[in-house]
């Protein structure tokens, strides 16, 4: 850049147009001219999980532009920071773009023919000399439906193992647990949408406007929809950004969630907020459930594990179980947490929906709660939390677990 071409910088005359100018694009409106896309690419963000709709722009070849989609019901146009810079991440200089196969103790570029053989060569001789076990397959979360399922056939139909594992594991293992032993499947039972019409949101172990931020701004739309303020209860040992937006914080002591939401139970039952009809009627196990509860989590014994004093808990079961509409989020600071309870209460399971309920007083509806964070204890076995509750008139599972 010559003195002159300096000056303007400096002085604002060059306002830098080649870079700086925007071209109509028949999707998006304005775009940058420079990056302006030959095509958009449909697709799903591919980051944490939530399931952004997403388009990635496309010139001669390269990713130049990420941009929500706005038909999408999950992020209805809207990015966050990590979805806006998804397609830099393509030609990134830390990516490796081609295969590497180590060769005299060093890792060196090969071509996809040779890194095929290679591997597949070695696969052979694996199992030839310590049979088809011997060979197994760690996989990522982030694979979309059709590539897990390739991949699994692969391995069971292909390696002839059923040796499979990948960090879902450890990221909803006790989750799929806790479902499949409670409803038979292991799907989530809420939705994206209750979010914008619970009047309570219980967010547990979840820092969602740091690691979720689209999920805000549905907990956004709940006053627009509602007409008034949600109550958000925000549970966490650590302070956050999402802890500045909770009505309640609770910040209890490390791996003490387990003793919290039976304490939680404990009261619920005490005051009489449980419908015992709704739970007769959808649940077993529930009255050998209720006896442990009774037994071994008085609010005071809570307490002391928790760091939560008594006036908290209480106010804290009273604003969940009383709500018309309640709802509880959570995410890997309840899967991944190991609590030591007291002592492991039995197995609490569901025919239909979920295991207790508030009673109905003035005008309040009915709340099923469901066993939704599932968390494993030091015994390994799973304990249901009641905390889930229903939108007015239909008794519904509200419960969502956020990856």
């Amino acid at each position: 850049m010559s003195l002159i071409e300096k000056a303007k910088s400096f002085l604002g005359f060059d306002i830098k147009e080649d870079k700086y100018a925007l071209v109509d694009d028949p999707i998006f409106g304005k775009v940058a001219k420079a990056k302006a896309p030959d095509k958009w690419v449909r697709t799903t963000c591919g980051y944490c999980g939530v399931g952004c709709g997403m388009y990635i722009g496309v010139k001669e070849g390269n990713a130049v532009y990420s941009k929500g989609d706005p038909t999408h019901p999950v992020n209805m146009g809207t990015l966050c920071p990590k979805g806006l810079s998804e397609h830099e991440m393509v030609r990134a200089d830390t990516r490796v773009a081609r295969p590497l196969v180590r060769k005299n103790g060093e890792l060196v570029p090969v071509s996809w023919d040779e890194a095929f053989s290679k591997t597949a060569e070695t696969f052979k001789r694996i199992q030839a000399e310590y049979g088809k076990g011997a060979v197994a397959v760690i996989s990522t979360g982030q694979l979309l439906t059709e590539e897990f399922y390739m991949l699994g056939k692969f391995t069971q139909l292909g390696l002839q193992t059923n040796n499979y594992d990948g960090n879902t594991t450890l990221c909803m293992a006790s989750a799929v647990m806790g479902y499949k032993q409670t409803f038979g499947s292991d799907g989530p039972v809420g939705c994206y949408e209750d979010f914008s019409k619970a009047e309570v949101i219980m967010l547990i172990g979840a820092n969602i406007a740091d690691n979720h931020p689209i999920l805000k701004l549905h907990i956004q739309r709940n006053q627009k929809v509602r007409g008034k303020k949600p109550t958000i209860i925000v549970i966490d040992p650590r302070k956050s950004k999402t802890s500045q937006m909770a009505d309640i914080f609770v910040p209890l002591k490390p791996r003490s969630d387990l003793a919290l939401l039976n304490g939680l139970c404990y009261i619920i039952m005490e005051q009489g907020w449980e419908d015992e009809a709704f739970i007769k009627a959808r649940t077993n196990g529930y009255r050998e459930f209720r006896k442990h509860i009774m037994a071994n989590y008085p609010p005071q014994e809570v307490a002391q594990i928790t760091g939560i004093d008594v006036k908290t808990l209480y106010e804290l079961a009273r604003t969940y179980a009383l709500a018309e509409s309640a709802m509880s989020a959570w995410t890997m600071g309840v899967n991944q947490s190991l609590s030591v309870p007291i002592r492991s209460p039995p197995s609490t399971t569901s025919r239909s929906l979920p295991a207790i309920s508030a009673k109905r007083a003035a005008r309040r509806c009915p709340s099923p709660d469901s066993a939704t964070p599932w968390v494993h204890g030091s015994s390994g076995s799973p304990h249901p939390f009641p905390v889930t509750a229903i939108m007015p008139a239909m008794p519904t599972v509200r419960n969502l677990p956020i990856l």
